[in-house]
C-alpha cells in the first residue's frame, strides 16, 4: 500500500517532531502493510516556510535513518501547499509528489471558490495535476450539498459521473463546484483516519459518500504522530475496507 499523504518528516512542520518519533511511525505503517510514503509536510506561508531543496534533504535523510533501522519503507519528497494567494505568487517553484505530475494541495476553509478555482487552474496551466486532500474536511464542498433535502450519500450519487453535462431529457444542470474541479483536471486524496470518526460523524459521513460515488483517487494516512497512527490507522482501514465493500464504481482505480 501507499500512503499519499504523511506528515512523517521530523522538524518541519506540526507533524513529526523528531526522528524517534519519525521511527515509531514508520514501524506503525509498515505493520498496517504500507510498503511506501510521501512525505508532504505543510508549506505555508509564515508558518511553514518549507522550499521543495528543505523536503528533498529531509526526505533523503529520513530514508537513510530507516535504512540503518531495517525498517524497509520507501519514502518520496511531497508537500501540502495550502492554496492562499501567496501559493500562486511561488507556483514556478513548487515541490510534486516524488517524480509524478502530482501536486497536494489543501483547501482554507474559509476560502472563496473563485480563489481556489483561480489557484488550480494556474496548477493546470503549469501542467502540474492537482490533487485536494481530504475534501472531506472542508466546509466548501459541503456548501455544494447545502440547501438540498437530501442526504449528502443520495445527493453525491445522483451528481455521478461528475463529467455528465446534462440530464436525461437533454436540459443543462448546474454544475456543483465538485464538478468544476473533476472537470479542470482535479484529483482527490480521502484520509483514512476520517473513516474512522477522527474528525466527528459529520466529516466520517461525507468521506463514506465521497468514497461510493467515486470521487477519491488516493487515500492517505494524514499521520502527525505515532500516538494517533496507533489509535486511528487500523480502524481508519477496517471501515474504508467495509465502505468499499458497500460498493464502490471506481474502486479499481482508487489507490491505496
Amino acid at each position: 500500500m501507499i500512503d499519499w499523504h504523511c506528515h512523517l518528516l521530523p522538524g518541519v512542520d506540526d507533524g513529526s517532531k523528531n526522528f524517534d518519533e519519525s521511527l515509531a511511525m514508520g514501524r506503525l505503517l509498515i505493520e498496517a502493510g504500507f510498503t511506501e510514503v510521501y512525505c508532504t509536510p505543510h508549506c505555508l506561508h509564515g508558518a511553514y516556510d518549507n522550499t521543495p531543496q528543505r523536503v528533498q534533504q529531509a526526505t533523503a535523510s529520513l530514508q537513510q535513518a530507516f535504512q540503518e533501522a531495517d525498517l524497509n519503507l520507501r519514502l518520496h519528497p511531497g508537500m501540502e501547499y495550502y492554496l492562499d494567494e501567496m501559493f500562486i505568487q511561488n507556483i514556478d517553484q513548487v515541490q510534486p509528489l516524488g517524480d509524478t505530475r502530482l501536486v497536494l494541495v489543501e483547501a482554507p476553509q474559509q476560502a472563496r471558490p473563485e480563489v481556489l478555482t483561480d489557484a488550480l487552474f494556474q496548477l493546470r496551466r503549469h501542467k502540474w495535476i492537482p490533487v485536494i486532500a481530504h475534501p472531506e474536511r472542508c466546509i466548501l464542498f459541503d456548501q455544494a450539498c447545502s440547501g438540498r433535502d437530501v442526504s449528502a450519500v443520495t445527493l453525491l450519487g445522483k451528481l455521478w459521473p461528475f463529467r455528465k453535462k446534462s440530464s436525461p431529457q437533454g436540459m443543462p444542470v448546474k454544475q456543483t463546484f465538485l464538478q468544476v474541479l473533476v472537470n479542470m483536471g482535479c484529483r482527490f486524496q480521502g484520509n483514512i483516519s476520517s473513516f474512522a470518526g477522527l474528525y466527528g460523524p459529520e466529516v466520517r459521513q461525507q468521506a463514506h459518500a465521497h468514497l461510493i460515488c467515486g470521487l477519491y483517487d488516493y487515500f492517505g494516512t494524514d499521520g502527525h504522530d505515532a500516538r494517533s497512527l496507533k489509535r486511528n490507522l487500523s480502524r481508519g482501514l477496517e471501515k474504508l475496507a467495509e465502505a468499499k465493500a458497500s460498493g464502490n464504481p471506481k474502486e479499481s482505480s482508487c489507490k491505496l
